[in-house]
């Protein structure tokens, strides 16, 4: 029942860290290279905001799938329990002997090809919704600045998980169809007779079931990352905006 439990955990927070690093660097530096300057969200029109969100998206998930796909590897083949390992230690070994780099990080461009989009939306549309409900509140500012006109603590706290929460359902649910492929296509590496390619594979689900193939577990999908993305998302927004606080 808990297969793969301590490789998610053991992957997790390095990648969450590395994801939320990068994405923040990313968004103050790609702003400051195509805006010129040291970027005012009063100032800066909506149209030239989303472009920088998006690509900052990208870039994060880009860098932290180096670490976010071995560890879905590990876990989608230790759960589905047919390759006789135990631990995900052995199971990545056993991969990389047999299947080589491309086994370890089989699905790390259809990952790309999910969550890239998924990220993006979700940041365009989460920095979106926290200039509609924090007043003032600037995306490239981490201090006092963004805090928002007489917001208390519990207040910005519960807008930022809200938000996030909204971000993350709808992006979750608009590609859903992207992850249950590349669900099927990771999980089908062991498999005797697995599809030769995306486009098999595509096809084969199609053949058996139409669009509700690619539906299936959309509303699940979208209500199933709002806890931990509410949470991480509050934490870090919280730490940052009162960074000086920790001397850094």
């Amino acid at each position: 029942l808990y297969a793969g439990l301590p490789i998610a955990l053991g992957f997790s927070v390095p990648a969450l860290a590395v994801y939320l690093t990068t994405y923040d660097a990313a968004k103050y530096g790609m702003s400051k290279l195509i805006l010129g300057r040291d970027p005012d969200l009063r100032t800066v029109p909506w149209f030239k905001q989303v472009p920088i969100y998006l690509a900052a998206g990208l870039t994060a998930e880009m860098v932290s799938g180096v670490i976010w796909t071995p560890m879905d590897v590990a876990k989608s083949r230790l759960q589905r329990g047919s390759e006789g390992h135990i631990t995900a230690r052995s199971l990545l070994k056993d991969v990389w002997k047999r299947e080589g780099y491309r086994g370890v990080w089989r699905g790390y461009w259809v990952s790309i090809a999910v969550f890239g989009p998924q990220v993006s939306l979700y940041w365009a549309l989460y920095e979106t919704f926290k200039k509609a409900v924090i007043p003032n509140y600037n995306p490239y500012k981490s201090t006092a600045q963004a805090k928002g006109d007489g917001a208390t603590e519990v207040q910005l706290a519960t807008r930022y998980a809200a938000t996030s929460a909204a971000a993350m359902s709808l992006s979750a649910i608009v590609t859903n169809p992207i992850e249950i492929v590349r669900t099927r296509w990771q999980t089908s590496g062991g498999d005797v007779n697995r599809p030769i390619s995306m486009t098999a594979l595509i096809r084969e689900m199609w053949r058996q079931a139409g669009w509700r193939a690619f539906m299936r577990g959309s509303v699940v999908r979208g209500i199933y990352y709002i806890p931990s993305n509410a949470i991480s998302m509050t934490t870090f927004e919280m730490l940052r905006r009162n960074r000086d606080l920790f001397g850094f």
